[in-house]
């Protein structure tokens, strides 16, 4: 959540909105950040969309609210950017393509890495996506008398 802070003000960082509203800014994206891994996260894994390190909630939906952020604050003086060509339309319309690229891209990445194996014939239960047991030999887990205290000072080096 420190990071989304940081995720937000990449996108406005360069617009004229004082300190107050900068911290406010960060804040907001760093409780949007916890959100989104407390709230966000399990709803996605419901739906069997998954997201190994978070990017959504670290990078997505803070860089939205930055976006947003930066529409609400070009349409609010837009004599300020005029000269630089930058509106309201234009952030909004950048913040759409941003959009359509990542789904898109996510989607034929999906797809992709998950064809070599259903063209091999390997199908992996979603319980099991995440054990290596299926294509390494794994050692067996210690027994949890092995794991205490008293037996590891018997072990030398």
């Amino acid at each position: 959540a420190t990071l989304a802070g940081g995720v937000v003000m990449g996108v406005a960082g360069d617009l004229d909105m004082g300190l107050p509203l900068t911290m406010s800014m960060g804040f907001v994206a760093g409780a949007l950040s916890c959100a989104g891994y407390a709230l966000i996260q399990p709803l996605l894994e419901k739906l069997l969309i998954h997201d190994t390190c978070g990017v959504n909630n670290l990078h997505g939906m803070p860089g939205v609210l930055g976006s947003i952020l930066s529409i609400v604050l070009v349409a609010s003086k837009p004599e300020a950017w005029a000269g630089d060509g930058v509106t309201a339309t234009t952030q909004l319309t950048a913040l759409l393509i941003t959009l359509g690229v990542a789904l898109a891209a996510g989607n034929l990445t999906g797809m992709i890495i998950s064809m070599p194996l259903r063209r091999c014939g390997v199908f992996v239960p979603v319980v099991e996506c995440f054990s290596d047991a299926s294509f390494f030999d794994v050692a067996p887990m210690l027994p949890e008398e092995a794991c205490k205290e008293d037996s590891l000072a018997d072990v030398s080096l």
